[in-house]
């Protein structure tokens, strides 16, 4: 019985890190402001709103009245679970792709646009089912794990402008290949993920 999960973890890893390669080499996402200038705030301007539009595009808004349109790249299929982080410095979102081990997208990017620039992050290129911006603003919490849940859970925590892991949290696993009910050692920022949920 032991091996079958074996097995069935390791066929869902596996295609998981195909679905990740094949989507990493498409072309990214384009940004266009609706007037031109650089797209870094200015001045004390925030974002204040960020939503996906009709046609499909990330529509940021800036305290300015300023718009942003971030465009899917070329095998995305949508934009999931958007934030504005509390300073109005940075947007959030997950990056939603094909899945053919699924009938639904899952997330395979994390994506936070920052100072005219989107950041990229994949982790071990797993799914990423939650996220936050840790309290200063700075960094990125994340957890990944398999699409059927439980398998190869994983947690970073990332500066966002340079995108350096400060730390990695992976739960210890029991005999069943399930992670143990009771955790030692769990880092604050992987509880207050965990609390979110």
């Amino acid at each position: 019985m032991r091996n079958i999960e074996f097995f069935r973890f390791i066929t869902v890893d596996f295609i998981s890190c195909l679905i990740y390669f094949s989507c990493f080499a498409q072309t990214q996402g384009q940004i266009t402001s609706n007037d031109g200038r650089d797209d870094t705030l200015q001045n004390g301007e925030t974002y204040i709103l960020a939503a996906v539009d009709d046609s499909g595009q990330l529509h940021i808004k800036t305290s300015s009245s300023r718009d942003i349109f971030i465009q899917k790249d070329s095998a995305q299929t949508e934009f999931d679970d958007i934030r504005i982080s509390d300073d109005g410095q940075k947007v959030g979102w997950l990056a939603m792709y094909d899945n053919v081990a699924t009938s639904y997208p899952i997330p395979l990017e994390l994506n936070i646009y920052s100072g005219g620039r989107i950041h990229k992050f994949t982790g071990i290129g797993l799914p990423i089912w939650q996220w936050e911006f840790t309290a200063d603003n700075k960094q990125i919490a994340y957890e990944q794990e398999t699409v059927h849940g439980g398998w190869g859970i994983h947690y970073e925590l990332r500066v966002i402008d340079t995108e350096q892991l400060i730390e990695l949290y992976e739960p210890v696993y029991g005999p069943y290949n399930q992670p143990l009910p009771v955790q030692k050692n769990v880092p604050e920022w992987v509880e207050e993920l965990n609390n979110k949920k």
